[in-house]
């Protein structure tokens, strides 16, 4: 408002004009002078500092019709701090203007019903240090689902040199699909898109390219142009990804057995005695993959492919580990116990009379029958059965009123005796007749709906493995019993876990509180009777506590362990139906 006052003349010529008409004082003809002089080169000076303060024109960046394949996603986006007007009314965002060691983690949430996925977008990034803008993961890991770098540059070329340089070293990059969006910019730094709102442009990265492999029958590319329309892209270039991924069997390292394996099973020689396939039946997952691979492996073997993967050694899950996993749930599936506790054991074909009622209500309803009978017996002159042989009647939808006479004999008043007989007719006759034979019915056509026998965790013996994945023919440590406890402690109480969730544990009021509470204590228990430990005679010291886990921990614990060898405990401890259960993990 201040400013459009200054900058009228009209408001200027009046207020001066108004000075010299009026007959004012000298001291205030000198203020209202100075303040007419003010106003009069005002508006030159607010012009020159208007003019100094002009900032350059910033770019611009609209890449709405860029996000519409990813809506799905998390879409992360970095800018550098020129540009000032980024232009996007599509999913949400998280916007990148500093570097990464300076915010704050979050968890990571799902706002649509869709597969995990992550799509990245570096904004004109800096083409004289393409490593650092290619290594920037924006704190995602790298083993989580879909995950889509895009780099919108104008040095494709740049990009594209030093992504193909990597060779085998882009393993470290793992599920990373890396695409560039090629752009211009004009003389003032705006941005010039390549194509239209409806249709897009990628330049996808084959990790897997190398000279004379095939792709779907066309020859392998290092970068594979992608034209789609809006969101048939996200499609598109999943199926691009699961083409490109199939090749990924060119790039393992096998090993001399394994290739001479393949061989001599392509030129059906028999590898050993008995068959190849029977030889590889009970073993583990990493064997059935090098014996696997390698008959894919000799069809490209003369190129001298560079490997990046390697078999790992398959191992327990370590469970105390410094700091917790983190996940993205995808998938949510219960588990199953094998346990005869609570199973009903087979009987004769009779039975199925007897399911529609459990045994108290058989033995309510026998008692009520027995009750009712002897009052009617008692109101006979002559005691005989026809109070029996009424209930009876009832009982079977029979017409047995005519016993009533011999009762009327005895008493002249009858409105109890009617009465007893009405409640019986009602509730026996009508109810309890119907009732049955409507739960019999749905006993033999509807299926029999199982539910657990077990209301909490603590009536279950968990029997679990040592071995998770059992190395073919190597014996278990001599320590077992004591690496199990210790694993199992862990995993309530963990070493070095955050402090928040350690106190989680021993504060909480749910069950895993008492259940961490009860491992606990079968811990200390065996801690109470421990040697001393003498580092002289270190392995005496691990046998003892092994005996102890094994003589004092493993009958109250309610962990308890069992090896896939031990066929024999293991059926002599489920066939007793007690509250134990064997878990499969």
């Amino acid at each position: 408002m201040l400013a459009y006052f200054i900058k009228n003349p009209i408001f200027r010529e009046l207020m001066f004009r108004t000075i010299l008409k009026d007959k004012i004082s000298p001291l205030l003809y000198t203020i209202s002078l100075l303040i007419v002089l003010f106003l009069h080169f005002a508006p030159t000076e607010c012009s020159s500092v208007h003019v100094h303060n002009a900032q350059p024109r910033s770019r611009q960046i609209e890449i709405t019709h860029y996000l519409a394949p990813f809506e799905n996603c998390n879409n992360i986006i970095v800018v550098s701090r020129n540009i000032q007007n980024l232009k996007s009314h599509r999913a949400p965002i998280i916007l990148f203007t500093t570097p990464y060691s300076d915010l704050l983690r979050f968890p990571v949430l799902r706002r649509n019903v869709s597969h995990y996925c992550s799509a990245s977008f570096r904004i004109m990034p800096n083409p004289n240090n393409p490593k650092a803008t290619v290594d920037w993961n924006h704190g995602i890991k790298t083993s989580f689902g879909l995950q889509y770098f895009i780099l919108v540059t104008n040095s494709k070329s740049t990009f594209q040199q030093f992504i193909e340089k990597l060779g085998a070293d882009f393993y470290h990059y793992k599920r990373k699909e890396i695409m560039i969006i090629d752009v211009t910019l004009d003389v003032n730094g705006v941005t010039i898109w390549p194509a239209s709102a409806d249709h897009v442009t990628f330049y996808y990265h084959n990790m897997y390219h190398h000279e004379g492999i095939s792709v779907s029958g066309n020859p392998s590319r290092c970068w594979i142009q992608v034209q789609c329309e809006g969101h048939d892209c996200f499609d598109e270039l999943q199926i691009i990804g699961e083409t490109v991924s199939q090749l990924n069997k060119y790039f393992w390292e096998i090993n001399n057995r394994a290739i001479a394996s393949a061989r001599w099973s392509n030129e059906k020689k028999p590898l050993h005695k008995k068959s190849p396939t029977e030889g590889y039946f009970l073993t583990d997952l990493i064997e059935s993959k090098e014996f696997w691979l390698p008959h894919d492996f000799n069809r490209y073997s003369d190129l001298n492919i560079t490997p990046f993967y390697y078999f790992p050694t398959l191992n327990k899950f370590f469970t105390s580990h410094s700091r917790p996993f983190e996940f993205v749930i995808e998938q949510v599936q219960t588990e199953r116990f094998l346990s005869c506790y609570k199973v009903k054991p087979d009987s004769f074909i009779l039975a199925a009379l007897t399911d529609p009622f459990d045994i108290s209500s058989w033995i309510c309803i026998v008692l009520s029958l027995m009750l009712t009978s002897t009052i009617l017996t008692a109101l006979l002159a002559t005691p005989t059965m026809d109070g029996v042989i009424f209930m009876i009647g009832i009982f079977l939808e029979n017409s047995v009123m005519d016993r009533l006479i011999k009762v009327k004999t005895r008493f002249h008043i009858t409105v109890g005796l009617r009465l007893l007989v009405g409640v019986c007719v009602l509730l026996t006759g009508t109810v309890l007749v119907n009732w049955y034979k409507t739960l019999f019915t749905m006993e033999m056509i509807v299926p029999a709906w199982q539910t657990s026998p077990w209301e909490t965790l603590f009536e279950i013996q968990v029997i679990m493995p040592f071995n998770l994945v059992g190395i073919p023919g190597v014996q278990p440590p001599r320590i077992s019993y004591l690496v199990f406890f210790a694993t199992i402690r862990h995993i309530f109480f963990p070493f070095s876990y955050e402090i928040d969730q350690f106190r989680e544990v021993e504060t909480g009021q749910s069950g895993v509180k008492k259940m961490a509470t009860r491992v606990e204590n079968t811990f200390n228990v065996g801690i109470g009777i421990k040697p001393t430990f003498n580092v002289t005679n270190y392995t005496a010291y691990v046998l003892k506590m092994e005996n102890i886990s094994y003589h004092t921990m493993l009958p109250i614990s309610p962990f308890k362990p069992i090896q896939y060898e031990e066929t024999d405990r293991f059926m002599d401890t489920v066939s007793a139906c007690q509250k134990i259960a064997y878990l499969d993990t």
